[in-house]
């Protein structure tokens, strides 16, 4: 079983890379993978599951600029005094927030948090599904069910550049990507592919004539994919 992590230029319309990897390597290891092809001004956006502070205190190096959104499990601290935040207290009280925090404890990074609180139709699908999730390792707190009811993102992108309500709308970008997948996943069939084991070069070569089909026929796909979200 492998993962495969590329990056799409949104500008361009062009794939940044392809990298095929052995599935042990998850996402968050994959997050700093972008940095050589990163220049000042550009913007990265991710999921949840690249978050990665040594990543972003490098983007940040850079010049340049990421949005992703926040984790549950992530601690945030005050810029000031260093004492945790209690981010559902804090959405409570304020109902929605734009605020510099640290994020992280052992790489702490200087981000900007935004959040605001979603439709209850969107917050009762998000619990539904969070519960078809459980399991023994991801037993959900009561706590972490509230906060499902609020978009959260961190970026370094100031408010100069972004008002509040424009680093949410940027977040829709990311759709791009999963839009590129869906249609890869439809040209290969994927879920009816039977693994086998072969050579790795071998495996390697059938996967890239494979992808390369793939790309050419999701073109048409993908335009399909836009009209029926605009739709």
């Amino acid at each position: 079983t492998a993962r495969l992590q590329t990056a799409y230029d949104l500008n361009s319309r062009s794939y940044t890379y392809f990298q095929l990897d052995s599935f042990r390597r998850n996402d968050q290891k994959a997050a700093g993978d972008i940095l050589p092809y990163l220049n000042k001004g550009d913007l990265v956006i991710q999921d949840i599951g690249y978050q990665n502070f040594k990543t972003y205190n490098q983007i940040i190096k850079k010049g340049a600029f990421f949005l992703t959104p926040w984790s549950y499990s992530t601690i945030i601290t005050d810029i000031d005094t260093g004492e945790r935040i209690n981010l559902l207290a804090l959405l409570k009280k304020q109902g929605q927030i734009d605020k510099i925090v640290k994020l992280g404890v052992r790489e702490p990074v200087k981000v900007r948090i935004v959040a605001k609180r979603v439709a209850p139709k969107v917050a009762a699908e998000r619990k539904r599904n969070a519960k078809k999730d459980r399991n023994k390792s991801a037993n959900h707190s009561n706590e972490y069910y509230k906060m499902l009811e609020w978009d959260i993102r961190i970026t370094n992108v100031p408010k100069d550049i972004w008002e509040f309500d424009e680093a949410f709308l940027a977040y829709r970008l990311r759709w791009h990507i999963e839009i590129i997948y869906k249609a890869w996943k439809s040209s290969l069939d994927m879920n009816k592919k039977a693994v086998h084991k072969m050579d790795a070069n071998k495996c390697k070569m059938i996967f890239n004539l494979m992808l390369l089909y793939a790309v050419i026929n999701c073109q048409v796909k993908y335009a399909y994919f836009l009209i029926k979200i605009k739709e």
